[in-house]
């Protein structure tokens, strides 16, 4: 602080562990929240709470509350602070649960996953496929979170992971990477359909076929088709020396893509998968 007087002790674990910038952006956000709190009618506390939801769930948050109680002004201010930090408890609990619920459909479909393999191997490519709306970014998350922490217990038991995996890492990895490899063949197929669109000569050229191919698309690929349109779209319009009639075509795409494919329609389109 301004005496050089350290606010917040730190264990050396906790040293080599926490980004120093970081603690110091949330400790700068919680002194925030506490500004705002002690100024506010009481009934409008709530309503801030859950404008700063993410600094209460950040990772820092502890050592920041840890660092501000020595600071406390008065009874007013503790009172805000307890209010606060049951906040953060009850937001953490919330959070628990839905995480809890999550593992347990994620662990579903990989319970699926498995006994298709076990039943008949070549039967797996199909599966796979007949599964995709529900093997998305999400599971992609699941399973490296899952790896991470079961190479966590490997290593934890002296052992080397890459060299040692269980069981059970290995069948994480292997359902990875066949999951990743189903979801590159989807964008590349993507990828490929709005290069045929841009490659058109004329703008009714490039509309007539845009709008054949999104009535084509089957409705578990419709929202994975739109995310891959916009990518590109983002990516030509923000990079320097790409050629002017290439970003005349793309701009002309975004246009079309907000007119075909708005959140409506991809609700609509998307109904079955």
């Amino acid at each position: 602080d301004e005496d050089d007087v350290p606010v917040l002790q730190l264990t050396e674990s906790e040293m080599r562990t926490i980004d120093g910038d970081a603690l110091e952006l949330e400790m700068a956000k919680l002194d925030g929240l506490i500004y705002e709190m002690m100024r506010a009618p009481r009934e409008m506390r709530f309503a801030i709470l859950k404008e700063y939801s993410d600094v209460l769930l950040d990772d820092c948050y502890i050592l920041s509350m840890r660092a501000r109680i020595p600071r406390m002004a008065g009874e007013d201010e503790r009172a805000v602070l307890q209010t606060i930090n049951q906040r953060a408890m009850a937001l953490v609990a919330q959070l628990a649960a839905v995480k809890q619920k999550q593992e347990v459909q994620e662990l579903e479909k990989i319970r699926i996953i498995c006994e298709t393999a076990i039943d008949d191997m070549a039967k797996l490519p199909d599966k796979v496929r007949s599964m995709k709306p529900l093997l998305n970014a999400d599971f992609l998350a699941y399973l490296d979170y899952a790896m991470n922490k079961e190479r966590q217990s490997i290593a934890s038991g002296g052992l080397d992971p890459d060299f040692e995996p269980s069981r059970w890492l290995q069948v994480l990895a292997v359902i990875h990477q066949g999951v990743l490899a189903e979801l590159e063949k989807d964008v590349y197929l993507d990828v490929q359909a709005i290069h045929y669109v841009l490659r058109m000569k004329t703008p009714q050229q490039r509309r007539q076929l845009l709008e054949s191919t999104i009535e084509t698309l089957p409705s578990m690929d419709v929202r994975g088709f739109k995310k891959a349109a916009m990518n590109i779209i983002a990516h030509v319009t923000n990079r320097k020396g790409i050629d002017e009639s290439l970003r005349e075509k793309v701009v002309e795409l975004e246009s079309l893509m907000d007119e075909m494919l708005d959140e409506e329609r991809v609700r609509v389109l998307s109904k079955e998968a």
